[in-house]
């Protein structure tokens, strides 16, 4: 009977669960991936993601599980696949992408990579056989996404996606799912005028195939309001989200997950206003609906707890902030563990009130906490080790002691910039934040320097009104206007 058992493994990106029963992982999938996955495509999910359970050990290309025996024959079909399908698939004109780091990509005008010349066979088997040259593609994209090593998840993407266009349409669902992934990566690059193009893409081409109220339809427009959010747009971030909104609760219903993780956004999005209270009244709304669907240790509950956490934080309530770190502490340590990436970042939070208290020994122990955890779970470059580090240089920056804290920044910016790029809005923060170091040290040439690098580039990523373009617009006044009562004349 062994021979017979199957198992169903998650290839949504930073996932890679694995489960015993059909049913369970049906479950999972439309809890946690939703956004990803629509019912509608519930059963060739489960299709392509099913395997045999009984084999004695996994591929570390695509995670089929094979005899010792057959181990290596299957590893040599892989590099027949690969063979086929990198042929033709680099960029027009570049150099060697082994001889080149992450730092030194550069894209192309469009960020298109030339199609891929694959094999008939192989394409019309793309999102069927989980062991094909796409797929592993695919998977290794999501896992340089997931790693913070966006490069090499958008070169992975695009290749996938030359392919899905060739064999299957560009719109085809399956293509405009990775069409929404390379949005995504220009999203978290920074590059949001791209990753809005890529999203009305995929907006324009699910419309088309699969009609305005479909849920992939709604989850890109849900993304394109994220996207607004991150760029400060908050009055069109709230029209995407409410447009999100009413297309879920018509379609899913008030307490499905996706209507609730809409619910969650725009909570977010009154949080960065400054509206703190219409801020509680949605994570409310969203916390109400996630503990009655999915439990009270669900990670969308935790992380709603989170949010309120933050929120009471921001308003000045930081016995109530702990409280509510704390609450969420306690779940992410019993249902992901202690090294887990949100524990870990509940942890930083708990940090993050202690510094705004004053208490900053106490900050530094729980940030090394946090970066301990990270540099170990997702390594020293990754963007949420870097965040920390970018912290601490602001504790020590807060506590007078400018040397440590120049030299915690100058770690972030190396690492942001190599990671993010230079005009990265995290590596911008960075920069922000050296310039506030030298002011403070009273040594206004460089502070004046620091400054204008960060608005320049603020001003080219986020635009004028940007409110971190107008805090780094309002430091430089401020520096300019010592300057002149110190020497006497104004500075331009």
């Amino acid at each position: 009977m062994d021979e017979h058992r199957r198992e169903w493994f998650c290839n949504a990106p930073g996932c890679q669960k694995v489960f015993e029963f059909r049913d369970k992982f049906e479950k999972h999938v439309m809890e946690c991936h939703s956004e990803i996955f629509s019912r509608d495509w519930i059963d060739s999910v489960i299709d392509r993601c099913e395997r045999p359970a009984n084999l004695e050990q996994s591929c570390p290309l695509c995670s089929l599980r094979v005899s010792i025996v057959r181990l290596k024959s299957h590893l040599g079909h892989h590099l027949q696949q690969f063979a086929l399908f990198v042929l033709g698939g680099t960029n027009e004109g570049d150099e060697d992408e082994g001889d080149r780091s992450d730092e030194d990509d550069e894209d192309d005008e469009d960020d298109e990579v030339e199609e891929d010349e694959v094999d008939n066979d192989d394409q019309k088997s793309l999102g069927k056989d989980r062991s094909s040259a796409p797929d592993i593609v695919y998977n290794m994209a999501s896992s340089f996404y997931s790693q913070g090593k966006y490069s090499k998840a958008l070169e992975g993407f695009q290749q996938v996606f030359n392919g899905q266009e060739k064999a299957l349409g560009r719109d085809h669902p399956s293509a405009l799912e990775t069409v929404n992934n390379i949005a995504l990566v220009f999203r978290e690059r920074g590059e949001y005028d791209k990753a809005l193009q890529w999203h009305q893409r995929a907006l324009d081409g699910q419309e088309k195939a699969l009609g305005k109220d479909h849920p992939s339809t709604l989850n890109t427009i849900n993304n394109i309001a994220i996207v607004f959010w991150k760029r400060g747009e908050y009055d069109k971030a709230l029209q995407w989200y409410q447009r999100a909104l009413d297309g879920y609760e018509k379609d899913l219903g008030k307490y499905h997950p996706s209507t609730l993780n809409t619910v969650y956004g725009m909570a977010i999005v009154f949080w960065e206003r400054g509206e703190y209270d219409k801020a509680l009244q949605w994570y409310q709304q969203a916390l109400d609906g996630y503990e009655k669907d999915l439990g009270k240790y669900h990670p969308s509950t935790l992380n709603t707890v989170y949010g309120m956490a933050i929120v009471f934080k921001e308003r000045g309530e930081y016995d109530k902030a702990l409280q509510w770190y704390q609450r969420a502490l306690d779940g992410y340590e019993k249902d992901l563990g202690k090294d887990h990436p949100s524990t870990l970042n509940t942890v930083h939070g708990m940090a993050i009130v202690f510094k705004e208290r004053g208490e900053y020994d106490k900050a530094l122990q729980w940030y090394q906490r946090s970066l301990d955890g990270y540099e170990k779970d997702l390594g020293k470059d990754h963007p949420s080790t870097l965040n920390t580090v970018n912290d601490m240089a602001k504790v020590f920056g807060e506590r007078g002691e400018y040397d440590k804290a120049l030299q915690w920044y100058q770690r972030a910016l190396d690492g942001r910039e190599k990671a993010l790029g230079k005009d990265h809005p995290s590596t911008l923060e960075t920069v922000h934040g050296m310039a506030k170091v030298f002011k403070e040290r009273g040594e206004y040439d460089k502070a004046l320097q620091w400054y204008q690098r960060a608005l320049d580039s603020r001003e080219k990523a986020l635009g004028k009104d940007h409110p971190h373009t107008r805090d780094t617009a309002e430091s430089l006044a401020a520096v300019k206007n010592r300057l002149s009562t110190l020497i006497g004349n104004d500075i331009e």
